[in-house]
This record gives structure tokens, C-alpha cells and sequence, in this order.
């Protein structure tokens, strides 16, 4: 409802000067996120003392006020000792704008506003003293000469300190002095929810500071990050403060259950609902973000915690009703936006639970036709009809299953004299009298659990890899990491892990929706200045260091003797084309990217491939990586084709079988259909063996020697994925025959494509009645993927999500296939612009602009977020750079027009409209 009209002018006048003065002291940055936790601790104390009504909210009322003006005094003060900084790193400050006078003044007045309140508190010894500890830290943080943010992990403990922990014990200790007796759970209380916040002020400034980090090493500026690197900040993040900070946060609960133990009804549900959530929209928690980001649990700390204190204190006390209702009109706007966030997991069960009801009371035929339904969808991929290649792919897998141990693994195996000549290098006895000896490795089954993929809808196969997912899952070392020789190998001690094991491991466990511990950090850690990747995992970092420390040397063991064998610090193209495959094309990744592309188009495979004996496998592998996803690896297709063509006989084959069906393989990733693969499927058809495997032919090796190891299974293997592939494309008709009939066929894949797109739209509307399962949704990606690749998948996505434009989670989902679409980013941005959660939104642009930094509709919709946020001065940079980057888009001047004209910049604003008219004269 509008004010009364005479009223309007003066209302606004009084809010736009109180925003004005707001935003001058930063009040965005810290009222929703560093006020609510501390509340949340008085109001447990209020719980555990039973402190009158009366007195509790005159208490409370007096430290809201005495936060703001401390915490404001703090943020001002570090804005004025910032200003030459932000100058250097392009950065806008508030106080740049103020005299040194005004500044003055303004701290002061800050600093004295902040001490009124504690006449109103009562003041003695113990709060005296906290009080002018949290002035000093907040003085000495950033005003020379300590200037304590720029001493590395000093800086951490000060901001930790001033902004949680110490404020933290101030209000415990104000109120457990209101007591008339003090409670028994009160000193303990007191701890852990000091020692509780401390970690969590931890987590927040190392976190700020990797989002800072490019800004600060512009600038000069000398954080702890800057000192010790993103990814060693990173990974004491994830394996030290936070899981610590977790358990403090746990037993706070528990502590809180002693005097509330309602609490828990509020603790455990959010935790199941975030999981739910999480699930839902990515799958994937990452305690620290490298993009800035909101970060869990804080939604608990600074929402629902203090939340959910206040209901059990009016649950309590009917009186405290002025208080939660006080509490929520002062910071209903976070608890507006993190009640979105749970809009998703409470409409998918409440939709669950409609769906049950609803299938409980359908009639006989009701339940037929889902199943009809659901048996149609399941048979996509079956549906087509037996072929030449079928008796081939079959005694393939009846082979495959006969020859499988029982632990799952695929064997490899190697002649008994390269065992010899290596065990005698390692000074190791390992006595064999076979011809070829049985060497156990997961690297193998990594390989033909991936061949076997495309083949994953058939019963069989699918037994075959899962028991091939539980041995590698078995095999897999603390820290998501795999070795080369296996647990159950005398020499698996004898090499350190290595990025071949674990990347083609981790891909197919993630492929098949089976959990592994975060390795992205340790392998992102193991890499040359050149951004190329090692092949050997060794403590080459901070991070690796403490790790090995941490293991006392067996994460990275190994005998000395084996680097006799291999070079300690190999860079393999092969190996580094496995990384991407499971990394997938993103900043970090580039550099590697880079590498193989030259490579190949200099020619220089053969130096550049340590382990394997023909550039084919190199070829396979890094087609592998672009069929799943590597798009900046079109521009090899050509030189890599053309290559593969001139190794081709006149018996259709590559060489031999192996060879074979590798170039068939890398020419079906690199959708190259070509008259050259029939001769090649031909060869491999009348080379199978009677058992239905394929010869053994050695596939990589050693320094010394690269036809060593090999197997019939590895072989047969790949053979199956030439065979299963190709005969999906012969399905789709004889394209092979003539021209004429391949155009013809073409139209016909098109229009199909189109069926299909229909399909998945009828699916996508079908989805609230039918409740089509993970299962049966996993299997349409799969002949998505193998009939399309990554770009299929996408096309699924996109719609999904023009039929569902506010569904966030399809946007995520989208985004773990292509990360850099800057469509998708865009989209989602809208979406949450939509839903009034602003902060998500510039979240998402900013993401957007680290892929596409140029492009100017991110800097134009990140500007309209920002004016939403009204933080102006960042939304008119953002205009101007939109403008500058596309200076004849009208309304990018109208925009820019506008919030000039509402900050009073009349002369920019009048600038900016005519140039707006000059484009557009019927804009206005």
C-alpha cells in the first residue's frame, strides 16, 4: 500500500538517507551475516539462564545497537587504511571520496556511538576488557604500522577473532552475567560456541581472500593466500577448518539440547533438506568455492539458527513473541532468500508424496499404461533390430564374462622376461614360470569398463561392470588415489599414484554414479609451471607436503629404484589427455589443452608419448576427451583424421587388431563416418577368435621398453566399443552405398533428432505423473551421449529448460556438462533475477565473465543485478564496461542514463540519454 501522497517526498528523503549512510559504512557486507550468529548466542543464553522477559530484550536491544556501530567502526576503519590499495587494484572505496577530516570524525563518532548502548547494558571487569579487545584488533587489523591483514596467518587469526570469536565470548559473558544463578552448562557453553565461531571466522576470511586473490597480488597486498597459494589455502579449508568447524557446530548442538532440546528438531531436518538440496541441484558440496559463492553451513548460523532460537524462546516465554517478531522484520530479507533456496526439496517430496497418493488410487489400467509406458522408454536402445554384429559383440562379452576374476579386475599380463628385467632393477624376487605372467593393475579394468560403456543397457554387460566398478572402488587410496600395480601386487608399494590410474579410474566411477573422495585439488596440484600435468603424484606443493607429513609418507611412497624405470618428473601427452577427460575444459585445464593441440599439429607425438608404443593410443585418448565434452579440441580433428587415414593397409586394418580398433574408436569421437571404417570393422570381424576375444598385443610399456603390458581383455575390449558403435550408425541405414543415399539418410537422422527432441520435451511433461526414475532418466542420457556425445545431452537440457525456465537445478545440471555455455549462465541468471535473489545472480554473471570476460550482455544483466542490489558505483562500472564493450547497444546508455540520473549525476546522465536517443530515437 502506497503512503499518503504530502507524506511521500519526505518518507523518501528520510529512507534514501539512511541507505545512503548504510551503504557508506558497508552495511551490506556484514548486517545479514555477522550480526544473527552472535544474536543467535544470546538467545541461547537467554534459554540457558531463563533471564527475565523484560530485561532479556532491553539487553538485546542495547547490543543490536552497540554491533552496528562496532562493526561498522571496524569496516570503516579498514576502508580508510584501504584506499591507496583499492586505488591500485581498480577497486571503488567509499572513503576516497571523504577528507581526511571527515574521516576522522566519522570514526570517532562510530567508535563512541558503539560504547552508548553498554549504559543501558551494564558494564564490568571481564566485559570491559572484551570490548576493548575487539576495538584494538579491529584498529590494528588494518592501520599501519602492524597492519595485521597483510601478515599472513596473523591476519587470519585477527579477523577471526575481532569479527566472531571474541564478540562471540562478549555476549555470552553479558548474559551469564544477567543471571541470578549461573547454570552448569553455562562455561561450557561458552566454549565451544567461542571456539565454534573462531573457525568459522577462519573459513570466511581464507575464503575472502582466495576470491581476492588476483585483486590482492595487483595490488601488492600480502595475505596468507597470496603467501601460501589458492590450492594449499584451499586444502586445509577442506580437510582441517571445516571438518573441525563441523564438529564444533555438532557438539554445540548437542550442548544447546541440554537446555533446548527442541533445538535438534530444528538441526536435523536442515541438514537432511540441504543434502537434499544439494543433491538435487548439483551433487556436489564444495567447502571451498574458488568463485565466490554463499557458503554452507552460514545459511544455518545466520538464518535458521537464530530462527529457530527465537520460536523456542516465544514457545517458552508467549512474551518473546515481540522479539521474533523484531528479529524477523530486521533481517527478513536473508530469511526471504534462504527460504527459496528449500523451495525445491519440499516441492520434490511434496510432489513425491502427491505422486504415491495419486498412484495408490489409479485404477487396474491406469497402472498398465505406466507400465506400458515405462517398458517403451526402457527399450529405446533395444528396440533395434539384430544385426550382422550381434553373434561378433556377444561371443565378445560370453568371453569377457568367462575371463573375469572374481574380484572384478580384468587381468593384465607381461612377457616373464620384462618381469624379470624389472624386478631385478626394483631388487625384488617375483618368480614366474609362465610365458606370459599375470600383473595386477587397475588401469586395465579403468579401460574396458569404459568400452563396455556403450554397451551398459544389456543385463550382461551391466553385471561386468559392476563387479569391475567394485574392484576399482577396492583399489581406490585415501584422497581419491590409485597406484599402477594393485593391492594385491607384490610391487604395489613400488610406484607412487600416478594421474593415469586415478583419472581413467575416477572417470568411470563418476560416469557410473559410484562416490570417490575430492581429488580435483591434489591433481590440479600436480602440475609444472607450464600448467601441464606430471604423470607421478609426489608432495610438489604445500598441500602435497602437509599431506605426506600427515601419512607419515605412504600417500605418496615409493622405492627409489623405480625411477631406474620412468623419469620422476614425466609429462606424457597421453596422460594429460586422461586428465581432461575426467577434469573436463576449464581455466585450469587450458594450459593442457594448449599442449596437446601442438603436439599434434607439430607432429611431435612419438617424443611426447612415454608409455605407449603408437601415437594411436594418443589419438584414442584425446578423442576420448573431446567426444566427452573437450570442445576446445576441435581444432585437431582434421590434422588427427587425416593422420589416421594414412596409417591404413590395404586389408582395411591400422596395423593389427589393437591398432584397429583404436583408429575406429578415435574416428567415431570425432564423428568422422567414412567408407575407410568399413574395411577397418570388416578386419576386426574376421580376425576374432574362436572364443570370441581378440589377440593380446602389448599396448604400453616402460622407458626401455613400450610393448610390454597388454592382455586379451584389453584387446577384446576395445574391439567391442569399434563393433557396438559402428553398428549404430549402420543401423541408421546403409549410408555407406553412395553420396546420394548418405544425404538421404542425413534428412532422415535429422528429422529423427527432431523425433527425439519431442520425445524428451513429451518426457520432460510427463515427468509429474509418470515419476520416471534415476534409472530409467540415466539410460536416456547414456544413448544420448553415445549416439550424440556431450552436445546431445545439452540439447536435452536446453528442452528442459525452455519448458521449465525457473527450475534452477536443470541450469546446474547443465552446467556440469558444459561449464562455459554462456547461454546457460545467462539464463540462470535471469532466472534467479526473477526469483529476487540478486546475490545468486551477480554470483552467477561473475562466474560467467571468468569464461567470457568480453562479453557485454554478462556486463549489462550484472549491472541490472548490482542497481537491484543498489550497489551503484559496481552496477555504473559494469554499464560502462557493457558500453565499451558494445558502445551502439541502446539501452546499455539508457540503463546507465538512468541510475546516474537517480545518484544526482545529472551532467552524465544527460550525456548518456542523448546517445541512447541518437541509437534509438523512440526509446523513451
Amino acid at each position: 500500500m502506497n503512503p499518503p501522497e504530502p507524506k511521500a517526498d519526505k518518507d523518501t528523503g528520510i529512507r534514501e538517507k539512511f541507505l545512503s549512510f548504510f551503504n557508506l559504512l558497508r552495511g551490506n557486507d556484514w548486517w545479514f551475516y555477522k550480526i544473527p550468529p552472535l544474536l543467535a548466542i544470546a538467545y541461547a543464553e537467554i534459554l540457558l539462564q531463563a533471564t527475565p522477559t523484560l530485561q532479556s530484550i532491553i539487553t538485546l536491544l542495547s547490543l543490536i545497537a552497540s554491533m552496528f556501530f562496532v562493526a561498522a567502526y571496524g569496516h570503516v576503519v579498514n576502508d580508510i587504511f584501504d584506499i591507496e590499495v583499492d586505488l591500485q587494484a581498480g577497486k571503488h572505496n567509499r572513503m576516497a571520496s571523504l577528507s581526511n577530516l571527515q574521516r576522522i570524525f566519522l570514526s570517532a563518532s562510530l567508535a563512541f556511538a558503539g560504547l552508548m548502548p553498554w549504559f543501558f547494558i551494564g558494564i564490568n571487569a571481564k566485559s570491559t576488557f572484551l570490548l576493548a579487545t575487539i576495538y584494538i584488533l579491529l584498529t590494528i587489523y588494518s592501520a599501519p604500522p602492524l597492519r595485521l591483514k597483510e601478515r599472513g596467518i596473523w591476519g587470519v587469526i585477527t579477523d577471526a577473532a575481532q569479527v566472531h570469536a571474541v564478540p562471540t565470548l562478549l555476549v555470552a559473558t553479558v548474559f551469564s552475567d544477567l543471571a541470578s544463578i549461573l547454570q552448569p552448562e553455562s562455561a561450557t557453553f561458552a566454549t565451544v560456541a567461542t571456539a565454534w565461531a573462531f573457525l568459522a571466522g577462519i573459513r570466511g576470511i581464507v575464503l575472502h581472500q582466495i576470491w581476492d586473490w588476483e585483486n590482492d597480488l595487483n595490488s601488492g597486498v600480502k595475505t596468507l593466500v597470496t603467501s601460501i597459494g589458492v590450492d594449499s589455502a584451499r586444502f586445509g579449508i577442506s580437510y582441517i577448518v571445516f571438518p573441525s568447524e563441523i564438529f564444533l557446530l555438532c557438539l554445540l548442538m548437542w550442548v544447546t539440547s541440554h537446555f533446548a532440546p527442541l533445538v535438534l528438531v530444528f538441526f536435523i531436518p536442515y541438514i537432511l533438506l540441504r543434502m537434499i538440496n544439494i543433491k538435487l541441484i548439483s551433487g556436489v558440496f564444495d567447502t571451498a568455492p574458488v568463485q565466490k559463492a554463499y557458503i554452507l553451513p552460514h545459511d544455518f548460523y545466520e538464518v535458521w539458527l537464530p530462527l529457530a532460537l527465537t520460536i523456542l524462546l516465544s514457545v517458552r516465554e508467549v512474551s518473546f513473541l515481540s522479539l521474533l517478531g523484531l528479529h524477523i522484520a530486521l533481517f527478513y530479507p536473508a530469511i526471504a532468500q534462504r527460504a527459496t533456496e528449500f523451495n525445491l526439496p519440499f516441492i520434490s517430496c511434496s510432489k513425491l508424496i502427491a505422486k504415491l497418493v495419486k498412484l495408490l488410487r489409479n485404477d487396474l489400467n491406469r497402472q498398465e499404461t505406466i507400465q506400458q509406458q515405462r517398458q517403451e522408454m526402457l527399450e529405446i536402445p533395444t528396440t533395434l533390430p539384430a544385426d550382422k554384429f550381434q553373434d561378433s559383440i556377444t561371443k565378445a562379452i560370453n568371453f569377457l564374462t568367462q575371463v573375469q576374476l572374481e574380484d572384478g579386475e580384468f587381468q593384465t599380463t607381461l612377457p616373464n622376461e620384462n618381469l624379470k628385467a624389472i624386478c631385478g632393477t626394483l631388487g625384488l624376487k617375483q618368480e614366474a614360470t609362465e610365458k606370459l605372467v599375470f600383473d595386477s593393475s587397475p588401469f586395465v579394468t579403468s579401460l574396458v569398463i569404459y568400452s563396455l560403456s556403450f554397451l551398459s543397457y544389456e543385463s550382461k554387460v551391466q553385471q561386468l561392470i559392476a563387479r569391475g566398478l567394485s574392484f576399482l572402488s577396492k583399489e581406490m587410496e585415501s584422497g581419491g588415489l590409485w597406484r599402477y600395480w594393485s593391492s594385491k601386487n607384490p610391487k604395489h608399494y613400488v610406484a607412487p599414484p600416478d594421474l593415469d590410474d586415478i583419472c581413467c579410474a575416477s572417470y568411470v566411477l563418476r560416469m557410473n554414479g559410484i562416490p570417490i573422495q575430492p581429488n580435483t585439488a591434489i591433481i590440479l596440484g600436480n602440475r609444472n609451471r607450464q600448467g601441464l600435468f606430471y604423470t607421478w603424484l609426489l608432495p610438489r606443493t604445500v598441500r602435497g607436503i602437509i599431506l605426506n607429513l600427515v601419512t607419515l609418507g605412504k600417500r605418496f611412497s615409493c622405492l627409489d629404484e623405480f625411477w631406474q624405470l620412468t623419469n620422476k618428473d614425466d609429462i606424457c601427452c597421453v596422460v594429460n589427455a586422461n586428465v581432461l577427460l575426467y577434469l573436463g575444459e576449464n581455466i585450469q585445464t587450458q594450459k593442457a589443452v594448449e599442449y596437446l593441440t601442438s603436439v599434434v599439429l607439430q607432429g611431435t607425438e612419438d617424443d611426447n608419448t612415454s608409455f605407449y608404443n603408437h601415437k594411436l593410443s594418443f589419438y584414442y585418448m584425446l578423442s576420448r576427451a573431446y567426444f566427452n565434452g573437450v570442445n576446445s579440441l576441435r581444432g585437431i580433428i582434421a590434422p588427427v583424421t587425416n593422420k589416421i587415414f594414412s596409417l591404413q593397409k590395404a586389408d582395411g586394418s591400422f596395423g593389427d587388431e589393437l591398432l584397429t580398433a583404436l583408429a575406429v574408436c578415435t574416428l567415431l569421437n570425432f564423428n568422422c563416418q567414412t567408407l575407410s571404417l568399413d574395411k577397418a570393422i570388416d578386419f576386426l570381424l574376421k580376425t576374432q577368435q574362436s572364443d570370441g576375444s581378440w589377440q593380446r598385443i602389448p599396448m604400453y610399456g616402460g622407458k626401455t621398453d613400450k610393448k610390454i603390458f597388454g592382455s586379451a581383455e584389453l584387446t577384446t575390449a576395445f574391439c567391442i566399443e569399434s563393433l557396438s558403435r559402428y553398428r549404430l550408425l549402420d543401423r541408421v541405414g546403409n549410408w555407406q552405398q553412395s553420396r546420394a543415399e548418405l544425404q538421404q539418410v542425413q534428412e532422415e537422422f535429422k528429422q529423427s533428432q527432431s523425433q527425439l527432441y519431442t520425445t524428451q520435451t513429451e518426457l520432460a511433461q510427463s515427468e509429474s505423473e509418470l515419476q520416471t526414475s534415476q534409472t530409467e532418466l540415466a539410460l536416456l542420457k547414456s544413448y544420448l551421449q553415445q549416439t550424440q556425445g556431450s552436445e546431445g545431452i545439452m540439447n536435452y537440457y536446453r528442452s528442459r529448460i525452455a519448458s521449465h525456465p525457473d527450475d534452477i537445478q536443470l541450469y546446474h545440471q547443465a552446467l556440469t556438462i558444459k561449464p562455459n555455455d554462456v547461454q546457460i549462465h545467462l539464463q540462470l541468471g535471469n532466472a534467479l533475477v526473477r526469483q529476487n535473489r540478486f546475490d545468486d545472480a551477480i554470483a552467477t554473471y561473475q562466474t560467467a565473465l571468468q569464461f567470457h570476460p568480453d562479453n557485454f550482455e554478462i556486463h549489462l544483466e550484472l549491472a541490472k543485478a548490482l542497481e537491484k542490489e543498489q550497489k551503484w558505483e559496481d552496477a555504473i562500472a559494469s554499464y560502462r564496461r557493457a558500453i565499451e564493450l558494445n558502445p551502439d547497444y541502446s539501452w546499455s546508455h539508457k540503463h546507465l542514463g538512468d541510475i546516474l540520473a537517480e545518484r544526482g549525476q545529472l551532467n552524465d546522465a544527460s550525456t548518456s540519454y542523448r546517445r541512447a536517443l541518437q541509437l534509438q530515437p523512440r526509446i523513451f
